[in-house]
């Protein structure tokens, strides 16, 4: 099913799900929308301004999903191409495509690209939900020309070089499951030699599985072309220990100018890495704004959640205090209570 609204895509927060929900305060019914229609999607973040014209591909019925039948999918590819047909004559034209919670049958195949022959997206969002291995295709001809791809909630969804995604990408977001794990294969694949924003979520505990640490620090080191990253990450597997990162902030991209980190309080023992990295002048020296944190976490002993805080306000301040052109960064909500920070 196609579905449509005037949605606002609002930046990504680590940690509150609500920042990766579609705003639905436009004031309009689903109900009334025909179901091949095209919505103005808002900037995917503040700094940029450029409203995305965007095609939503949804589940229509979150009772009913994994419950439809293959000629659905006839439908959908129907109606892609009546929208497209109509696109190449209507401005502004369609530049995002998102497929969001979708079944088994409608998940984007070799057909489903050929119907979106004749677009030129340069977004692509997938929030589906499955594996790559269970059918989702992903077209060479519409990777080569995306500038921008989200993964929410995917897992195992690797991009092969040969699809040449490499030369355009630029803003790859990948959030929860193997988060890690899809940015290694992909950095190793080539793909993100020209990546210039990243941002990662991975809380979830279903991330390391097929990595192992040392691999994800070195495609870190890769992406020497990155200038923003936004990075939240607990221990991704009991195999892995939280010593295993401490050597993270020696393998961030010297062109980084915005950087925002959010690790769980145990990673309090790897601040003296941060530090060590901190006293260093020539340490990211393009940096204009930051932020770090270690709140995410659930369950966790709340004196030990406010000492690991106070540690990361500690290389904070001492990033402050001796970089004076750095600012300080949004502040981002608190997964875990701190006492006295109310």
């Amino acid at each position: 099913m196609i579905k449509s609204s005037h949605d606002t895509l609002v930046p990504i927060v680590p940690g509150d799900s609500s920042d990766n929900e579609v705003d639905p305060s436009d004031g309009s019914s689903n109900d009334d929308l025909d179901p091949v229609d095209r919505s103005a999607l808002g900037a995917h973040d503040s700094n940029d301004p450029e409203p995305y014209h965007g095609l939503n591909i949804e589940d229509g019925d979150e009772d009913e999903i994994n419950h439809f039948k293959e000629p659905e999918h006839a439908i959908i590819c129907k109606q892609l191409r009546e929208i497209i047909s109509r696109d190449a004559i209507e401005t502004p034209q369609i530049d995002t495509v998102r497929f969001v919670g979708l079944s088994n049958y409608e998940l984007p195949s070799g057909l489903t690209w050929k119907a979106l022959d004749g677009l030129r997206p340069r977004h692509l969002e997938l929030d589906v939900a499955i594996s790559s291995g269970t059918g989702v295709e992903l077209d060479s001809l519409v990777m080569k020309r995306i500038s921008s791809l989200t993964f929410n909630f995917c897992c195992n969804m690797i991009i092969p070089s040969a699809f040449g995604a490499g030369g355009s990408l630029r803003r790859l977001i990948i959030l929860e499951n193997d988060a890690l794990d899809m940015f290694v294969h992909m950095s190793k694949d080539g793909v993100l030699d020209s990546l210039e924003e990243l941002k990662i979520t991975s809380t979830n505990g279903c991330d390391g599985n097929s990595t192992y640490p040392q691999e994800f620090l070195e495609a870190m080191s890769h992406c020497s072309t990155l200038h923003s990253l936004d990075l939240a990450m607990s221990v991704p597997s009991e195999y892995q220990k939280l010593s295993d990162f401490v050597r993270l902030p020696h393998h961030l991209s010297h062109n980084l100018e915005h950087f925002r980190f959010w690790g769980q309080p145990e990673m309090a023992e790897n601040v003296d890495s941060w530090l060590e990295c901190a006293l260093d002048p020539n340490w990211l020296p393009s940096l204009k704004t930051w932020s770090f944190n270690l709140d995410v976490a659930k369950n966790v002993n709340l004196l030990e959640a406010h000492e690991a805080q106070k540690l990361a306000q500690k290389l904070t301040d001492f990033m402050l205090n001796n970089r004076p052109n750095l600012v300080l960064a949004s502040p981002v909500p608190k997964l875990v209570p701190i006492p006295g920070s109310e």
